[in-house]
């Protein structure tokens, strides 16, 4: 288990450049995930595991680059798109062998308490985050409380080792965050969970934007909840297609890299390695929502070759009714925000510019 470290180093890096959200309490139905292009190369990075090496030259990398530096033990991704550069360091790799299945499902819980409890509106106001051992296992993540206390002790030995740095660009407005980890500790204590969050990052840069992801994830197979969580981060980005088309399409190679499947060069198995962990991850996803107004369905030619099956193939993910509605609805209160805060950011930084100005005028005077 990780220690606490000591967190009176330095006093917190909390910038105006940053555009976060007010915090929102969801209904029960879903999860309001802080997201960014931080958080998504260390849900990758916990896929990927060992492999971690074979995020390069990835289908789903969606425009930007990915670097995979290794040295020893050592490995040192760089994300680079037009919007970002992401910098993660991981001092032994080989303490993410396996699926690290639950570390993703920690972080996704530590990542939501975090908006809950520690941070919004570009400021922290405090820098640690608790909650009951039991809810991870009320929520389906472990099957009862034995498992999650092992779970979270895990979990935790691992995302305490992470650094992240880097900056996201948005217009003007640029949030740069140093190179540092995300987590100075944590521990358990009479039935709750604490994590000490690092208050020398700007957490702006960790949780830049906010998903929608419903709540069953915690109870879904491995490779299913990674579908969930790259289908609801997908569902932000094409809000606009969502509301005016009902929805939007991944494609079959896409899917294939993000879950971190076999090349079908790889495999004298290609239907039990790849086609069939798809067809069982949306089939879960399926049973989980149990709902007609949001459909995950696969489109290909099941007798096609393997690489012609995920080249022409796609998932088509659908919204409508109240669902749809909800989802939209939501988006659009969230980019007001955002707006709302780009405002009040510009409106700032005229009045330090104006104070910087007053001052080298008094200085040149005197």
């Amino acid at each position: 288990m990780a220690s606490k470290k000591d967190r009176s180093l330095a006093p917190p890096i909390l910038t105006d450049s940053v555009l976060e959200l007010t915090p929102f309490k969801e209904p029960e139905d879903f999860l309001h995930l802080p997201t960014s292009p931080a958080t998504d190369i260390m849900y990758r990075a916990l896929g990927a595991g060992m492999d971690i090496v074979n995020l390069k030259n990835n289908p789903a990398n969606h425009n930007r680059s990915i670097e995979v530096q290794e040295r020893g033990s050592s490995r040192r991704v760089v994300s680079t798109s037009e919007n970002a550069t992401v910098y993660l360091e991981i001092a032994d790799i080989m303490q993410f062998a396996g699926s690290n299945k639950g570390a993703k499902k920690i972080l996704t819980k530590v990542l939501t308490s975090i908006n809950e409890q520690a941070y919004s509106a570009g400021s922290m106001r405090r820098d640690y985050i608790q909650f009951p051992t039991q809810d991870l296992v009320d929520t389906g993540a472990y099957s009862n409380l034995r498992a999650a206390r092992r779970g979270f002790d895990d979990a935790m030995e691992k995302l305490t080792s992470f650094k992240i740095g880097g900056e996201l660009r948005e217009g003007k407005n640029s949030t740069a965050s140093t190179i540092e980890v995300l987590f100075t500790g944590a521990s358990r204590d009479k039935g709750v969970c604490t994590v000490y969050l690092n208050d020398r990052l700007d957490w702006g840069f960790v949780a830049h934007y906010y998903t929608l992801i419903p709540s069953y994830y915690y109870g879904l197979p491995n490779k299913a909840s990674d579908l969930l969580l790259y289908i609801s981060v997908l569902a932000r980005q094409n809000v606009r297609q969502i509301e005016k088309e009902g929805g939007f399409n991944i494609s079959l190679r896409a899917v294939q890299s993000f879950l971190n499947l076999p090349n079908e060069n790889d495999t004298t198995h290609p239907y039990q390695d790849i086609r069939k962990p798809i067809i069982d991850a949306i089939q879960a996803i399926k049973e989980q929502a149990n709902r007609e107004d949001f459909t995950v369905t696969i489109y290909a030619d099941v007798n096609a070759p393997i690489p012609e099956y995920l080249n022409s193939g796609y998932i088509r993910v659908e919204m409508e009714g109240e669902y749809k509605e909800y989802f939209v609805a939501r988006s659009e209160e969230v980019r007001k925000q955002i707006a709302q805060h780009r405002k009040q950011l510009e409106k700032h930084q005229i009045a330090v510019d104006a104070k910087i100005k007053e001052k080298k005028e008094n200085s040149t005077k005197n």
